[in-house]
């Protein structure tokens, strides 16, 4: 399944390093327009039959909706984690 990651022993730089060349990636970015115009199409309120087909669509758009805001919110952590090794030094 690919390279394998002990989240508890990687180093922020290395962490930080990695998820900064995927973001840089084109299958980033293809990823992000696929979810995107996935997005559109469970948006369309007119084709849901019933409440639980409702709230599948809600996480299917709460899942997504994470996926698109993941970049920005690793980008926030490590300006936070950057600010915190300063102040620590």
């Amino acid at each position: 399944m690919g390279t394998e990651v002990d989240l508890e022993t990687i180093t922020n730089e290395d962490y930080f390093d990695a998820l900064n060349e995927m973001f840089n990636s084109l299958g980033w970015a293809v990823m992000l327009a696929e979810l995107k115009d996935n997005a559109d199409l469970i948006n369309d309120v007119q084709s849901i039959e019933d409440e639980k087909d409702l709230r599948f669509r809600q996480g299917q758009l709460a899942t997504i909706g994470l996926l698109m805001n993941f970049q920005s919110t690793i980008e926030r952590s490590e300006a936070e984690a950057e600010e915190y090794s300063d102040e620590s030094a």
